[in-house]
């Protein structure tokens, strides 16, 4: 699951939830710290987007 910066901003606000819930489950399951980082860091994209939203 990769997402880019353009992606992110062409989904709907409920799909960027489900996609948060997602990743939030795979990062608590994770045992590898890479892979731990990187589902961090599409967290932080997905949550600044659904915060631009909001704002």
């Amino acid at each position: 699951m990769i997402f880019r910066k353009e992606n992110i901003k062409n989904m709907t606000t409920e799909d960027l939830n489900k996609v948060r819930v997602e990743l939030l489950k795979k990062r608590m399951h994770s045992r590898d710290l890479l892979e731990t980082e990187c589902f961090e860091n599409m967290s932080d994209l997905i949550d600044a987007e659904i915060q631009r939203r909001i704002a």
